[in-house]
């Protein structure tokens, strides 16, 4: 409460910083934390590093994330900057709810690799099977990014049914060593 209170950004930094040592700690020991979800909805809404410290913070909360938190994150990931991956990425502990699932969409209709990349990881997170059509995209890529993804997400979220399209991707990737992007679009 008291990072949301104070208008010096650095203490607010600092005290948004502690606090996620602590809560990772007390997740580590099995205890049970209290964050004020007002205050936290507050600083997810602020702007810069705050504003994605934040949004760390929410991203190791227990699941389902309050309502007050998943509205700021929500708005928070529809802006644009570092911020709204950080944002769109907390979400996977939101209750999968129509607002969330259109924010995802929305991420992954983005030019943004990075962001279309956290899409997919909440869309797979909730929505399970319905991610296939994407990551199937993703793996035939161009974007190191958005492979990557794919590849984690299959590795999580796959069944024996997407074996041949990992096994393709594979083989595609062995051949064709030189040819593929390792970094983002431009």
């Amino acid at each position: 409460e008291e990072a949301a209170r104070t208008r010096d950004t650095r203490l607010s930094e600092n005290l948004v910083g502690a606090a996620e040592g602590r809560i990772r700690l007390a997740r580590l020991a099995g205890l049970e934390m209290d964050v004020p979800a007002e205050a936290l909805a507050e600083l997810v809404g602020r702007r810069g590093y705050l504003g994605e410290l934040a949004c760390r913070l929410a991203a190791i909360l227990p699941a389902p994330l309050p309502a007050p938190v998943t509205d700021a994150l929500l708005v928070a990931a529809r802006q644009p900057g570092e911020g709204a991956v950080e944002a769109l990425g907390a979400l996977r502990n939101a209750t999968p709810e129509p607002a969330v699932r259109a924010a995802v969409d929305e991420a992954l209709e983005s030019d943004d690799a990075n962001l279309r990349a956290a899409g997919l990881d909440v869309l797979a997170h909730h929505w399970g099977a319905e991610a296939r059509p994407v990551w199937k995209e993703f793996l035939a890529s161009k974007s190191a990014p958005m492979r990557w993804t794919a590849e984690a997400v299959i590795g999580v979220h796959g069944t024996p049914e997407d074996l041949p399209d990992a096994t393709a991707h594979l083989a595609k990737l062995t051949r064709l060593r030189g040819g593929m992007s390792m970094s983002p679009p431009r």
